[in-house]
């Protein structure tokens, strides 16, 4: 669900269009017709979207006056109370929409300063305010059993000038001991997590903020950069039984300070959470930024553990799985620590839930070992136990739903319901993002993980996996500023290279999605050989392709999840470039090496893998087996629509490998129906679907993408 629903007449395209690149811009997600995909239904999306809408822009013409679409969408949205209306041409509302002010587009040149252009987001910021979306929930709740307590999820980061967002900046750590480093960060982590519970103040994420650790920066310039209106600046002194946490809070443009306050107390962990809770409404107090009755309820919670070892043995195993660079052992070092604070407290959630996130993230990232999966679910059902409402019980249940089962409807009621608690949460909205993207509700995914952005503008991931979702559905403009911007924060990182190239692949640029793909990057790995790989394989070039082999080091090469990558990339290079000796001798042994395993594909059907249970037998010729593998794919693979963005080129390829070139287009097909017209692009430059070029299915899909361009230029 978009925020912003616009209706207009066809010959307004050009305007529309510009007005809704320059609201997207602006941080508000858009819905026009443009959006359609091949495959949808026409008008029951067209009505899904004009009811859920919080805004709906009319855009008023000569033309839009007489068109009955225009007409019946303006009295559906005039209804509802969200009727935007603009003219486009100068000309006036048709009679009966006249009594609705009307704001005059005609002389508009795409500005976001016209006082035109900021009288329609004040509309639209109007409709999505908050009193009004506690409105909409008191009504909806005499018909549906909503909590009384619930926060609506839309109170979203504005993007609005006005908004009040502070930057929390790294707290030094004044000690005498170095090592205390680990208390002052994570009292400085804790704060953040209090502060994100406020509905009218943002506050920008931790990963965002640590990079300004010890800068020369001024003040204004670290508050530009991070898109904060104020500055958050502090230390943490820990000496015997006392601590001592100075703070100061500093306007963001003018440099000036607006509060600062000492604490010395005695060291406990309630006096550190009464602490954070008294900071977080002085920072409130000072932006003016009024608590609701939910905020303070919130804010005056019990601290989670009355045993100071047992704090401290958490706040250490958080700062092993902290660092960027974190790796498997740091990890499992993390549990070790979080073991140690469940000991001395076995009732603080928090280790609990943490070390579910531990293991999580060593069954996602390290191996898909099934035992850390058992072990996480048993920590979030303790810690689900303890602390139910706990923001670190919700982000652990929230991924073991979505990364150990798959089970995205759950993994997306519980995000929900962290944002109804801490509307500012980064990692919800970005995790979020990611959930409904796997459902096929990539409009929704964008939004959400834009407001995820404005929360943590030097995340890296964020920009990645936008540009990901937006070159998939055809949004080139917006995919390639994206990757730019993955460029300009982690111009060496393997996944800069690896997020360039996919963009551009997605985009229909083979050539330069190779180039992105061979980049010079700081830390090499298995990811980044096989992808590039396969960017080679879409060029078609054999000295390209023979390059990417040949510099492919040994021990980059396979994975226990996919141990046969390199030979079966190799095994489709020969198939691509016609060597048929070299591919009957290959094949062969790829096929005896996979019989004498257990499991032959442990990476079976996961979302990204390196490849599937259909590419051996694709590759062999052996359409049984195809089919067969395919099977088993519907039967059992969990439901993931951004994923066929990798299982249909797999089987549609497996497939034509077979000569079964009616299977291979229906696949094809099926990912225009997901990915619209634009999943052509991606399709014309991979060099094994040249062999379709003379189908009427082929060509179909084809000139549908030449269509959906030229509507889209």
């Amino acid at each position: 669900m978009a925020d912003v629903f616009i209706s207009y007449s066809r010959i307004d395209q050009p305007i529309i269009k510009r007005l809704s690149q320059t609201l997207e811009d602006h941080g508000f997600s858009v819905w026009w017709d443009r959006e359609l995909l091949g495959g949808d239904n026409f008008a029951d999306d067209i009505e899904r979207e004009l009811i859920r809408a919080k805004a709906v822009i009319v855009g008023w013409s000569q033309s839009g006056s007489k068109s009955r679409w225009v007409r019946d969408e303006a009295s559906v949205a005039a209804d509802a109370g969200t009727l935007i209306a603009i003219s486009t041409d100068g000309s006036m509302p048709p009679i009966g929409f006249r009594q609705f002010h009307c704001v005059d587009l005609s002389k508009w040149q795409g500005k976001s300063d016209d006082p035109a252009f900021v009288d329609i987001t004040r509309a639209i910021s109007a409709k999505l305010s908050p009193t009004e979306m506690h409105d909409l929930l008191n009504a909806s709740a005499q018909c549906a059993a909503v909590p009384k307590n619930r926060r609506s999820t839309d109170r979203y980061p504005s993007s609005s000038s006005n908004a009040k967002v502070v930057a929390v900046l790294p707290f030094a750590n004044r000690s005498p001991l170095p090592e205390d480093a680990f208390f002052a960060d994570g009292v400085h982590e804790e704060l953040l997590t209090q502060i994100s519970k406020l509905t009218a103040v943002q506050v920008i994420s931790r990963t965002s903020v640590m990079g300004y650790r010890d800068s020369s920066k001024s003040i204004p310039a670290i508050a530009s950069e991070l898109g904060a209106t104020a500055i958050l600046e502090g230390s943490v002194q820990r000496a015997g039984q006392r601590v001592r946490i100075n703070v100061q809070l500093i306007d963001g443009k003018t440099d000036t300070h607006i509060w600062a306050e000492i604490y010395d107390r005695k060291l406990t962990p309630e006096n550190i959470f009464d602490i954070q809770s008294d900071i977080t409404r002085e920072i409130a107090d000072a932006m003016q930024a009024a608590l609701t009755p939910e905020d303070e309820m919130l804010l005056s919670g019990d601290a989670p553990t009355n045993d100071l070892a047992a704090y401290d043995a958490f706040l250490r195993g958080k700062q092993k799985m902290r660092s960027e660079a974190s790796g498997e052992e740091d990890f499992h070092l993390a549990i070790k620590e979080f073991d140690q604070a469940i000991a001395v407290d076995p009732q603080f959630a928090e280790p609990h839930a943490n070390k579910a996130r531990a293991f999580l993230t060593l069954y996602w990232f390290f191996g898909w070992d099934t035992r850390w999966l058992n072990m996480a679910k048993l920590s979030v059902e303790r810690a689900v136990m303890l602390a139910p409402d706990s923001i670190e019980t919700l982000l652990a249940q929230a991924y073991c739903y979505y990364w150990g089962e798959l089970n995205l409807e759950q993994a997306e009621r519980v995000l929900n319901r962290i944002l109804d608690i801490a509307p500012q949460n980064a990692e919800a909205w970005a995790c979020k993002s990611y959930v409904i993207r796997r459902t096929g509700r990539f409009t929704e995914s964008i939004s959400a993980l834009k407001k995820a952005m404005r929360l943590d503008p030097m995340l890296v991931d964020l920009p990645m996996e936008l540009s990901s979702t937006l070159g998939a559905i055809g949004h080139i403009r917006q995919a390639r500023e994206m990757a730019d911007r993955v460029r300009t924060l982690a111009p060496k990182s393997n996944f800069t290279a690896i997020a360039a190239a996919d963009v551009f692949h997605l985009i229909g640029q083979a050539q330069q999605a190779y180039e992105a793909a061979s980049a010079e990057v700081d830390r090499e790995d298995f990811i980044y050989y096989y992808r590039r790989a396969f960017h080679a394989l879409n060029t078609a070039e054999p000295q390209l392709i023979e390059s990417s082999f040949t510099t492919w080091p040994e021990k980059y090469r396979s994975t226990p999840m996919f141990p046969e990558t390199f030979s079966l990339y190799q095994a489709t290079a020969y198939k691509v470039l016609g060597k048929q000796n070299e591919l009957a001798a290959i094949l062969p042994q790829i096929q005896q090496r996979l019989a004498a395993m257990d499991d032959p594909y442990p990476g079976g059907w996961l979302p990204e893998a390196a490849y599937y249970p259909v590419t051996l037998p694709g590759l062999m010729g052996n359409l049984e087996e195809v089919k067969a593998a395919v099977e088993d794919y519907h039967a059992h693979a969990k439901r993931d629509q951004f994923a066929t963005l990798y299982h249909y080129h797999s089987i549609s390829t497996a497939f034509l490998f077979c000569d079964d070139t009616g299977s291979a287009l229906t696949y094809l097909e099926k990912l225009a129906n997901i990915f619209g017209p634009a999943s052509y692009l991606a399709i014309s430059i991979m060099p094994q679907y040249r062999l379709l070029q003379s189908q009427p299915r082929y060509q179909a899909m084809q000139t549908a993408c030449q269509q959906w361009q030229a509507a889209t230029a």
